[in-house]
């Protein structure tokens, strides 16, 4: 496990067989990581792990 690592969320994906949503997140780590430099990380997992998120005011007044 690393520490001090920064992700950026890119995208939302959905694992509809058992109705489990993620995040779809760019690894700074490079495309030989993960699903070519993408990580899938569940909303259980980014809320336990996460330090702190920055989003831009568009973002925030559309979120879901």
């Amino acid at each position: 496990e690393s520490r001090g690592h920064a992700m950026a969320i890119v995208g939302l994906a959905r694992d509809t067989t058992i109705q489990k949503r993620y995040f779809v997140m760019k690894n700074s780590w490079g495309e030989k990581h993960g699903d070519h430099g993408l990580d899938y990380m569940s909303y259980g997992y980014f809320r336990k792990h996460t330090l702190a998120v920055c989003m831009t005011k568009e973002a925030w007044e559309n979120k879901q």
